[in-house]
């Protein structure tokens, strides 16, 4: 017999070992079946749209970064010092808006309008998980990382 520390309260509902709830598997009740996603601490069916926006972002963000490259090194731009303020000031309001989402993980009672407020900054944390990046690479762990 071994024992584990459970990430979700809500997925160990106790009892005899090896049993989770809301369709979970594994150790410690952490991973949904194949073809699976986690949202919420239950187990939902993917969907093929998902797959295709995962794909579609990532070809997004590497064009965009190609784009803002060749802008950012083009002699207009090179030594343009508002364009590096500008740059700094977005890094900082990224940084604040991810110590929000943080903050929105902490395990206090909020009241609920502020827990949904909490919930749109948890997209700043690349937490993965919330976009339902296991439609697309799986539900092994080592896959996932």
């Amino acid at each position: 017999l071994e024992v584990y520390c459970c990430g979700l309260i809500t997925a160990c509902p106790g009892g005899l070992p090896a049993q989770c709830s809301g369709g979970l598997i594994g150790v410690p009740c952490g991973e949904c079946p194949e073809g699976y996603n986690l949202t919420d601490g239950k187990c939902e069916q993917c969907e093929n749209s998902m797959i295709v926006l995962w794909v579609l972002g990532t070809l997004l963000v590497f064009v965009f970064l190609t784009a803002s490259y060749y802008l950012m090194t083009s002699k207009v731009t090179a030594k343009a010092s508002v364009l590096f303020t500008t740059t700094c000031a977005f890094g900082m309001l990224i940084s604040l808006l991810q110590s929000i989402g943080i903050i929105g993980t902490m395990t206090v009672e909020f009241p609920v309008n502020i827990s949904s407020f909490f919930g749109w900054f948890s997209i700043l944390m690349l937490d993965l998980d919330n976009f339902g990046f296991a439609c697309l690479a799986g539900s092994a762990t080592a896959l996932r990382y």
